[in-house]
């Protein structure tokens, strides 16, 4: 949509121009429309772009645990503290000893139980000291 205001506004501000329209005649409502459209599509465009993007949610697997990243909020889960991970309804769980995050069910490229069986198998690894390597899907 804001891809076809600039088109509108510059081909309008094109033909005024080729038509050699005087600025300051009949034609200055025609001359400030398309200006406003030139201008009202890129607006137009971020604000449809922000809301795509939206908030930022990031899971992240570390050496010391996981974090949880939710916007502003963000939870670490050190693997010691780390009791349960498991899927609950339409999404996934992690139970630490100070915090309780529930994760949507699907994340880019992997769905809830994959994610669940992986996580469990990265904490045994790093309790046992073992480099910790994210498998690839």
């Amino acid at each position: 949509m804001g891809f076809a205001l600039i088109g509108v506004g510059a081909a309008t501000l094109g033909a005024l121009r080729v038509a050699d329209v005087d600025f300051g005649s009949a034609w200055l409502p025609a001359w400030w429309g398309a200006i406003l459209l030139v201008t009202a599509g890129p607006l137009l465009v971020f604000v449809r772009l922000q809301k795509v993007l939206g908030t930022e949610k990031v899971l992240s697997v570390h050496g010391d645990g996981l974090r949880w990243q939710d916007g502003e909020a963000r939870t670490f889960v050190a693997w010691g503290d780390l009791e349960r991970v498991g899927c609950q309804g339409s999404g996934i769980v992690i139970v630490g000893r100070e915090a309780v995050l529930p994760l949507p069910d699907r994340f880019e490229g992997i769905d809830g139980t994959h994610l669940a069986t992986m996580l469990e198998d990265l904490q045994r690894k790093a309790l046992l000291g073992v480099p910790l390597r994210v498998p690839d899907r």
